[in-house]
């Protein structure tokens, strides 16, 4: 019955299929990357769950096949021959160039093709149906799905990355399914041309056995190599796209974006003679070390490696909704790579204060999680984008109130594992004889530790602050810690945080600081602010003292810019070396510094992340 597959173009009855299509230049950008998740992700939700303790197995092959041995290549010329020529009447070049080397390849003695072929699943059922099924959703519709709820692909275009790989956009496919059926067809999205008779075509051609474009009952095998003989499905790429490291840009499209689903044993990759799976995964990892992505080789880290911080969290249901992994690490991409069902990555979470130093992975458990983000997911499958529900009000306010839980637990768990319990490490500013025990190798890890937390510490020019008259001028000496990227907004805990009579006061302090004080210009080396507890407001500042002297010690907090935002600050609660002290609005007045190292913790009422900016002013005697 071989015989009977012919290319057949059906007429458009008014319809212009362009070059353009906005299916295929989708996934344009990033051909390979866009065919392995596709791919793997459709034969993952295709998995047969008969066959069980047992992966998926997706299998690449690359062979070159005769032109005479593609099933009725002449009319496949044909319509080639005339979308060029239908292209040449156009003023855009790249359409004219894509059909000349589609007519050069055509007519060459050998065309490369690129067989994916998966096992282990159901086959693509409805072959013989006219009704929507996993076999019509492929081959003959657009933009139609029908998966279930964590099932990867939703948007029903995802056919067309392996047309965006195809020099001639000619794909066939061929399936036998668990329940006995068996189809193949082929697909050749090329664009509108005049047929015989001087109609337009549709633009897309099927490879059927007749007018109504239903599949051949048989299986066909182009590849000479191969014969199917279990369930499953193989998709042929005619003209693959020649690119010289093909084989490593899948092997490290498939690690990067399935690494989960191989180490789960729920995934196998066989590309040539390399096989990927759950007991080689390790050794792969470490074979493809200098190709892969970085990112990649840190998911390899974090589940393997044992100094993982491992979460589980409720978000919606249930306490496994959320399962986050982190290992601290000062070498290290800072981002979180995000998982979701049927175990594919989708993004890297990044834009964390510089301060973390980490890698992580955030996987997504909950079938609600999964249904509700599958929603909000873009064609290309690497991100979730809230505007898609923008037709369901709800639901995008759900979306967007479960993404922001998910990153402000992993940012909780971040915070966490960064915070430091400064009582283990006051020895290191000058109070070795309260510590008596500690050893000198502990010593040095503890102030190595709280090195790294304040190494972003900068001193600034901080702009002039005008209040009342005269004004006051602050020169050079300020210091501020700068907790980097972190989205937070500054927000005022209170609008007005300053009473009128206290406010009076505080401005008749600083109208007569200048008045028997000196301004202190201090070295970056000798001001230390670390966050001590910044949930509930506490940081703790560490001065280094030439001499036993009274000051009068001023807080602000600083924009990005480093100018001082007005009224912004009020100190709670201060102790200076344990001791309490008095407390004017945003000052803290006549406290006694020792020669050496001073302790100084401030409760402000401010409970995220701040840059704080310190003036010192000693007290003429």
């Amino acid at each position: 019955m071989m015989n009977k597959l012919k290319w057949r173009f059906p007429p458009g009855h008014g319809m212009i299929h362009g070059f353009n299509s906005a299916g295929i230049v989708t996934y344009a950008g990033d051909r390979i990357g866009s065919l392995t998740r596709e791919i793997v992700q459709n034969s993952l939700d295709a998995k047969n769950p008969e066959i069980e303790n047992s992966p998926v197995t997706i299998e690449f092959s690359l062979f070159n096949l005769k032109q005479e041995d593609i099933p009725d290549i002449n009319n496949l010329k044909r319509a080639i021959n005339n979308s060029y020529s239908e292209v040449t009447k156009l003023g855009d070049p790249t359409p004219r160039k894509f059909f000349k080397n589609a007519q050069k390849l055509i007519n060459s003695n050998s065309i490369p093709f690129l067989r994916i072929s998966d096992f282990k699943t159901t086959g693509l059922t409805g072959v013989n149906s006219n009704n929507p099924s996993p076999w019509i959703n492929l081959v003959r519709s657009q933009g139609v799905s029908d998966k279930g709820r964590t099932a990867g692909g939703s948007f029903g275009i995802g056919k067309n990355a392996t047309f965006a790989c195809s020099d001639l956009r000619t794909v066939i496919y061929s399936t036998l399914t668990s329940s006995g059926e068996i189809g193949t067809q082929g697909v050749a999205n090329l664009i509108s041309f005049d047929d015989e008779l001087g109609y337009k075509t549709l633009g897309v051609g099927f490879l059927s056995i007749n007018d109504n474009h239903d599949a051949l009952p048989e299986l066909i095998t182009l590849d000479l190599k191969f014969q199917r003989k279990e369930p499953g499905t193989d998709i042929y790429i005619a003209g693959l796209n020649q690119r010289e490291n093909l084989v490593e840009e899948i092997i490290t499209e498939v690690l990067d974006n399935f690494f989960y689903a191989i180490y789960k044993n729920e995934l196998e990759i066989v590309i040539g003679n390399i096989n990927i799976n759950s007991q080689n995964l390790q050794d792969i990892v470490l074979d493809y070390r200098e190709i892969i992505k970085e990112t990649t080789f840190e998911l390899y880290r974090l589940f393997f490696e044992n100094d993982v911080h491992i979460y589980k969290e409720k978000v919606i249901d249930d306490e496994n909704d959320l399962e986050i992994r982190i290992i601290l690490s000062d070498e290290s991409s800072r981002k979180i790579s995000m998982i979701r069902k049927p175990w594919m990555k989708i993004k890297d979470l990044s834009r964390f204060p510089i301060k973390y130093k980490f890698m992580g992975v955030a996987i997504i458990n909950g079938d609600n999680l999964n249904t509700i983000l599958r929603k909000t997911e873009n064609p290309q499958h690497n991100d979730w984008e809230l505007d898609r529900l923008d037709y369901n009000s709800e639901e995008q306010k759900e979306a967007d109130a479960i993404l922001k839980e998910i990153e402000r637990l992993i940012r909780e768990k971040l915070e966490k594992l960064h915070e430091i319990d400064l009582s283990d490490y006051l020895d290191i500013f000058g109070a070795e004889e309260y510590i008596p025990l500690i050893d000198p190798e502990s010593d040095n890890k503890a102030q190595q530790k709280v090195e790294d937390i304040v190494k972003s510490t900068r001193a600034v020019k901080v702009s002039p602050l005008k209040i009342g008259n005269p004004s006051m001028e602050v020169i050079q000496g300020e210091y501020e810690i700068e907790f980097g990227e972190s989205e937070d907004e500054f927000v005022l805990d209170d609008p007005n945080p300053y009473k009128e009579e206290s406010k009076k006061k505080r401005d008749n302090f600083e109208m007569n600081l200048k008045k028997g004080t000196l301004k202190v210009t201090k070295k970056k080396e000798d001001i230390k602010i670390i966050a001590k507890d910044r949930h509930n407001g506490w940081y703790r500042i560490m001065i280094n003292s030439d001499k036993n002297a009274k000051y009068h010690l001023k807080f602000d907090i600083l924009d990005e810019q480093a100018a001082i935002i007005k009224d912004s600050l009020v100190i709670e609660n201060a102790k200076v070396n344990g001791v309490n002290v008095s407390i004017l609005e945003n000052y803290l007045q006549n406290i006694d510094f020792n020669r050496g190292s001073n302790i100084i913790d401030v409760k402000i009422n401010h409970h995220i992340y701040v840059s704080i900016g310190v003036e010192i002013y000693e007290i003429q005697r």
